[in-house]
């Protein structure tokens, strides 16, 4: 069976040792989002993943796909361009202070700048079972949700069925006008 997600890489930047982003020089990096960790734990247990997505043409990009095929997801369509990658920071909470995350201008990204068209959907919808739209992207840019309902869309006509997660995300909904879709 394979599985294919739609939804943006990020590179997680963590502060080490329960410290705040104040008090220290060094991040601890690594490459998630919600269809790369979706994807990845679905790997482990047999599944063959596919990943639709953007990265940007550059050291961070080429690092991503790294990851993303050092965690068993295909990335054949995975398309290089613009510059920048969505990031935030993480304060991991310590006693009573909770975790803090702070984000990076996403809607800047080269996910967000050029959401795969078309021809894009329907080739990496090819031998899919199940889609998988992870629901931060919705609350991007419009294009963006343009592309996922597309893909909704294409993927039901194909008879694959199609999931998606509620993921909100407080600080990426501010000024979101949020709608019903109807596929």
């Amino acid at each position: 069976m394979k599985i294919l997600a739609f939804g943006e890489v990020l590179l997680r930047l963590t502060v080490p040792e329960h410290l705040m982003l104040t008090q220290t020089d060094e991040l601890r990096m690594s490459t998630v989002g919600t269809g790369v960790n979706l994807l990845s734990s679905l790997t482990h247990f047999g599944y063959r993943t596919r990943l639709l997505s953007r990265l940007p043409d550059n050291a961070l990009g080429q690092r991503a796909a790294g990851e993303l095929r050092r965690y068993g997801i295909q990335d054949d369509y995975v398309t290089f361009g613009g510059q920048h990658m969505g990031a935030y920071f993480v304060e991991l909470g310590y006693g009573s202070r909770p975790e803090r995350v702070t984000y990076q201008d996403q809607l800047s990204s080269a996910f967000c700048q050029q959401p795969p068209d078309d021809q894009e959907i329907a080739a990496a919808l090819v031998g899919c079972q199940f889609v998988h739209i992870c629901g931060i992207t919705l609350s991007l840019t419009a294009p963006v949700r343009q592309a996922a309902l597309r893909l909704a869309q294409q993927a039901h006509a194909n008879g694959q069925r199609v999931c998606f997660d509620f993921n909100y995300r407080q600080q990426l909904n501010t000024g979101v006008a949020h709608e019903t879709l109807k596929a």
